[in-house]
């Protein structure tokens, strides 16, 4: 249970939006499957291709959306750490 210690505000933040991207991906393999099993079943084809292919463009738009975030927020990780270093020079 270590993993539930924060030791800055940032911290958590950072590791729900590493999960959050790993659920990312493992929603944009399901599109993947999905539109593969479309290309097996012909009565549906279409309207599994067309699913397919929403469900990994929305994915694909949130995990970009994420990691820009996370870049943002370990841009605020380092200058915070940056001034508290300094505050104690």
């Amino acid at each position: 249970m270590d993993w539930l210690i924060v030791e800055s505000p940032f911290i958590w933040p950072k590791r729900v939006y590493i999960i959050n991207m790993g659920l990312d991906i493992a929603y944009m393999v399901s599109g993947l499957i999905f539109r593969n099993n479309a290309k097996m079943n012909k009565s549906k084809n279409s309207i599994n291709k067309g699913f397919s292919n929403s469900l990994i463009s929305q994915v694909g738009y949130l995990l970009f959306y994420d990691a820009i975030f996370l870049i943002k927020l370990k841009k605020v990780l380092i200058k915070t750490k940056c001034k508290k270093d300094n505050s104690t020079l």
